[in-house]
């Protein structure tokens, strides 16, 4: 026995010290899947963002190469000059058919939202297509409102010679070269080289609305797909702080505020970053195949490539570290049109860090569960070591209970069967000691059968009315240990009648006055109480009478270390065993369920060296007063 609780006490100590060091592996694990978690998920995200940039600039070209460029080189040496108004009606002529075709295949046919025509040099001239003549209409002298503020910004930047300049032109304007002149210049003597000047413009306004509130939607839509809605999206106006389109209902100042988290992706919408030379390089794409093969295989589209070699200026290319004029062609603060992307949780980062909270409560759970579970189990597996060890005690006690009373009933027997006693009256004091060894067994039997009904689920047995005065004297009178000279009985008149098993009562009589009859002195002062009690709380169910026995002694009381045991099956007192004081440690145990049985309660109060109260309270079926 002790070496099984030995085994079972070093597991439960070895599992409660490795549980610790899983819960530090596993916090460990899990820190690190967080971060590689948050890094997947970034890596996604600005894949995804490059896709739809990439989208946008497929967009843009298709747009930048409705009409294809003209160049006069008719001659080497003298430039081809055309009458600009002539080129204006000839454009006039063509425009509109190549506008219908480009609305008829692209995705966002109400992208566009003006265009005008600009001429240079000798045909300095603004003319601004109307949608309804399909014409292009001479502008005398561009309005100062704010929606023609881009054409200004534009021609402005055009006639000095930076049309492509972030930094001056309008961002969300396509600037189209239309026509060039192309003339031979000697270098040396012997040396030429071909000079192209653009001598007209096409400038092509995209519609900031259609862009915020249909394109950027319907890509992210695209690209991010499911994962969108875990997202914040929004369009914002850096120039004007007004937010265009979002997927949520935050404002311009929950978005850009001082106090708002930084977004997770940001990008900004502008013809001029997203279609210069170079695209994939200057989108710093992720090194993923899939990936980059996807947007360069848009790049590498015709019509893309057409919109580059268009916006190549004399013989080289313009790259991202590239300066015009002693000024950078980039903006490094977010300006204009911008697309800002944020997790709802209010970063990456953050979802990760929430995730993996979740995980470890999750975690730990599992860990607390278990560890409770071993515990729950070592608690029960000691629980049935102790009662086996009870029920030991109680065969060996019961055993011994039984064999003393059937000894002494053998010896008298066989003293009277071989003729030792003859005088009447030691038959008589022989035929009264079997007579008490008969009762004491026949107790013994009844408590060991009605404790194993109770403990099987059985209810009281047949129900009468019992009448107390009499239950107690004759229950009483049959105790042999029993002093009854120091045994005071108190019975209130009028009790309300009582109906039940007049066993089951009477067996919680002799077990309350035989415990303190055995466990103290003969000397100690015994008093039983039976009374009705009524208006209290503990004391009555539904605010009936409780039937109320007390039995209280002067004696020496119960340690308190064992008064919360004492109603336990089996146990026994230390004091009691040192004394071998008979009885199987039965008694309390089956008071208590036998009151549990009619709903009532045991209560058992006790102060060492003072004595004891054992008070069992039975509800009463019927609350009148009778006559007992």
């Amino acid at each position: 026995m002790r070496r099984r609780n030995f085994l079972a006490t070093a597991f439960l100590v070895v599992l409660l010290l490795a549980l610790p060091a899983a819960a530090v592996f596993q916090t460990r694990w899990l820190n690190a899947a967080s971060e590689a978690e948050a890094d997947r998920m970034q890596r996604e995200l600005g894949n995804a963002v490059r896709q739809i940039r990439a989208e946008l600039a497929f967009e843009f070209a298709s747009i930048a190469t409705l009409l294809p460029p003209k160049v006069d080189n008719s001659s080497e040496d003298t430039p081809v000059d055309v009458d600009g108004l002539a080129r204006v009606f000839e454009l006039s002529q063509t425009f509109p058919s190549f506008l219908a075709a480009w609305r008829d295949r692209s995705r966002f046919p109400g992208l566009i939202d003006e265009v005008v025509y600009l001429g240079l040099g000798d045909e300095a001239a603004t003319y601004r297509y109307d949608a309804q003549t399909e014409q292009f209409t001479l502008i005398t002298e561009p309005n100062d409102a704010s929606s023609d503020e881009w054409l200004h910004r534009t021609v402005a930047a055009t006639q000095a010679g930076v049309p492509y300049r972030q930094q001056e032109s309008d961002p969300l304007t396509l600037v189209v070269p239309l026509n060039r002149i192309a003339e031979r210049i000697h270098v040396t003597p012997e040396a030429t080289r071909l000079k192209a000047e653009e001598t007209s413009y096409l400038l092509i306004h995209l519609d900031r609305v259609c862009l915020a509130t249909e394109v950027v939607p319907e890509l992210a839509a695209d690209y991010l797909g499911p994962r969108a809605d875990h997202y914040t999206i929004a369009v914002v106006d850096y120039d004007t702080e007004e937010l265009v389109w979002s997927n949520t209902d935050l404002d311009f100042a929950a978005l850009i505020g001082e106090n708002a988290p930084p977004a997770d992706e940001s990008m900004s919408i502008s013809t001029w970053p997203m279609l210069s030379f170079g695209v994939i390089g200057q989108m710093g794409m992720d090194p993923q195949p899939a990936v980059a093969n996807e947007v360069n295989a848009r790049v590498r589209e015709p019509i893309v490539q057409q919109w580059l070699s268009l916006r190549r200026r004399s013989d080289g290319g313009l790259s991202r570290d590239d300066v015009i004029d002693g000024s950078s062609m980039w903006v490094g603060s977010p300006s204009g049109l911008t697309v800002l992307v944020r997790h709802s949780a209010g970063s990456i980062e953050k979802a990760a860090r929430v995730e993996r909270n979740r995980n470890l409560l999750v975690s730990f759970t599992v860990l607390g569960l278990l560890a409770a579970t071993a515990i729950s189990f070592y608690l029960l597996f000691r629980r049935a070591n102790r009662l086996r060890e009870r029920e030991h005690e109680f065969v060996t006690t019961v055993t011994h209970e039984l064999r003393t009373p059937v000894a002494a009933i053998h010896a008298v027997a066989d003293n009277l069967a071989e003729g030792i006693v003859t005088r009447p009256d030691q038959v008589k004091e022989y035929g009264k000691a079997m007579l008490d060894e008969g009762r004491r067994l026949r107790t013994m039997i009844d408590k060991v059968l009605l404790y194993a009904g109770l403990q099987g689920g059985s209810q009281a047995g047949r129900l009468s009315e019992i009448k107390l005065d009499e239950l107690v004297a004759r229950t009483c009178a049959q105790i042999p240990e029993l002093n009854r000279d120091n045994l005071t009985i108190r019975i209130e008149p009028r009790l309300p009648s009582f109906r039940g098993d007049s066993t089951a009562i009477e067996s919680v009589i002799r077990n309350l006055v035989s415990n303190a009859a055995k466990h103290n002195d003969t000397s100690t002062t015994i008093s039983l109480n039976v009374r009705a009690e009524h208006g209290s709380a503990v004391a009555t169910v539904g605010g009936r009478f409780s039937l109320v026995i007390e039995v209280m002694d002067n004696g020496r009381g119960i340690p308190r270390r064992e008064l919360r045991r004492v109603r336990e099956p089996f146990f026994r007192g230390a004091q009691s065993q040192a004394d071998q004081v008979p009885g199987s440690g039965l008694g309390l145990s089956l008071v208590k369920r036998i009151a549990d049985t009619y709903g009532g309660s045991l209560t058992v109060q006790s102060t060492p060296g003072q004595g004891a109260a054992v008070i069992v309270r039975l509800p009463v079926e019927h609350g009148e007063r009778s006559g007992a």
